[in-house]
């Protein structure tokens, strides 16, 4: 055996177990290459700082054809990333033109803005700049979701105030959480047993008369 093939065997070893790069935290899919890297790295980005602030992400998929259901289509290739955030939006863009916006729960506090949005993006699209009308939909989502976080859940409210609680409580619960360990008994034990010599001391049991 030669030494180059003794090279290429470790090399094709090492590529076997090494691991690959997944769609995981990749928010672009581009079938058709109509999208320039500056835009492809300016979504990623955007995607980067709109995770971190709300925990959403806006997907954009480009493909030759999305079938009778372009918006289920967009959804479940948008789901098939595997990434680690809320879905906000999936942009759809075939290579007809027709483009597509599938909002999600994510982006339901610009619900009034998604007919704009939508439709700014088709006018671009149209008019020949798909990449520029591909990152204003995706920053004019980002900003919406941004500007309407979803409501965070409302603080738990009592009818009254908690009582506090009572000595005799007191005096049980540290019982309780004195007896849980072998220390805490045997000390308990030996209180006890102190209790009892001075009540018996008190009264006088033990005596000489």
């Amino acid at each position: 055996m030669t030494t180059r093939s003794i090279v290429a065997g470790i090399i094709g070893v090492i590529g076997l177990f090494v691991p690959r790069p997944g769609l995981c935290d990749t928010y672009v899919r581009d079938d058709l290459n109509i999208l320039r890297a500056d835009t492809f790295a300016a979504i990623q980005r955007r995607d980067a700082d709109l995770i971190a602030r709300t925990g959403a992400c806006v997907v954009v998929i480009t493909v030759v054809a999305a079938g009778d259901q372009p918006a289920k289509f967009a959804l479940s290739t948008a789901l098939g990333f595997g990434n680690h955030c809320a879905l906000g939006a999936a942009i759809l863009i075939e290579q007809s033109g027709n483009c597509t916006i599938r909002f999600e729960d994510a982006s339901a506090g610009i619900q009034g803005d998604w007919s704009a949005i939508t439709q700014n993006l088709g006018k671009g699209i149209a008019g020949g700049d798909t990449n520029g009308a591909v990152l204003a939909a995706v920053n004019a989502i980002a900003d919406g979701i941004i500007a309407h976080p979803p409501p965070s859940p409302p603080p738990l409210v009592y009818a009254s105030p908690t009582p506090q609680p009572g000595a005799f409580d007191t005096v049980l619960e540290v019982l309780d959480a004195n007896w849980q360990t072998a220390g805490g008994r045997i000390a308990i034990i030996c209180a006890c047993i102190l209790v009892l010599v001075l009540i018996a001391s008190a009264m006088g049991l033990g005596r000489a008369r």
